[in-house]
């Protein structure tokens, strides 16, 4: 089936924004809570050269709809898949990132033939305690009406290294970042997504991933410690484990070893 490089596509109630570039194999690159296509900035323009890179934008971020209801994981993975079938990919390889990682195994779980290969990090099958007690400060934070430079920097300061607030410019320049990425995400698309991270547990059913599998996490991460991810990629069939030097943001931090790792896999697997 022909592929249509098309950059906006009506899938069942929203339409979504997404991004289609170079040739190969399909990989859909899904993006972590409240972050848009730029999040993979240092990841794509290395995969094109061997794969045809999918980004989408999930429900409530970018230039995706973000209507104003519940939203689950594996909603947002019938998302994904019905975006592969609208623009005429029959499968595809998955790279998910913390909430794009619970969207990509969800969708592996829901939809197995229209998953070649799939690499998840920075992500567990349900929420640990250390990101349940952030999610919560950051749904406060939103409600009670703080900017989003406030809920940048309370984020970051879990998901980044201590060195990156050694210094206070670079400190700001981090939290700028991360809210350039989070600014198209309304209030109430923010905190559907909380909700459904929340909500989600994949405990029980990661012995139904029969595609191949690597889990990819941070050696120092300290919302979703690697012990987590180890367990998980212990409970999927065969699956690969793979920690890197960095702390919970590996595409920023290790995005060197991070696309090593995946890019590797996925040609000698995933394809």
């Amino acid at each position: 089936m022909e592929v249509r490089p098309v950059m906006i596509a009506r899938v069942g109630e929203i339409v979504m924004n997404f991004e289609i570039k170079g040739r190969g194999a399909p990989t859909t690159f899904i993006s972590g809570m409240a972050s848009d296509m730029s999040s993979w900035s240092l990841q794509v323009p290395l995969f094109t050269m061997n794969f045809m890179t999918i980004c989408l934008e999930n429900r409530g971020t970018g230039q995706t709809d973000a209507p104003d209801r519940p939203y689950s994981i594996e909603m947002m993975a019938d998302d994904t898949a019905k975006l592969l079938e609208v623009i005429g990919a029959d499968s595809s390889n998955l790279v998910g990132f913390g909430m794009g990682g619970r969207i990509a195994l969800e969708m592996a779980i829901r939809h197995p033939t229209k998953v070649t290969g799939l690499v998840v990090s920075s992500c567990a099958p349900k929420a640990t305690e250390s990101e349940t007690e952030l999610l919560i400060q950051l749904r406060s934070a939103i409600v009670e009406g703080a900017g989003r430079f406030e809920v940048a920097k309370r984020e970051v300061n879990w998901t980044l290294s201590p060195k990156y607030f050694e210094d206070k410019r670079v400190a700001e320049g981090v939290i700028r970042a991360r809210m350039a990425r989070m600014s198209s995400t309304t209030d109430h698309a923010f905190l559907r997504q909380i909700g459904a991270i929340l909500d989600y547990d994949a405990n029980g059913r990661l012995a139904e991933v029969r595609c191949p599998t690597m889990v990819l996490a941070g050696g120092r991460d300290r919302l979703v410690p690697p012990d987590s991810q180890g367990e998980m990629a212990n409970a999927i069939p065969d699956a690969a484990f793979v920690t890197v030097d960095a702390a919970h943001m590996v595409l920023v931090e290790a995005a060197k070893d991070f696309n090593k790792n995946a890019l590797g896999f996925l040609i000698e697997k995933g394809t």
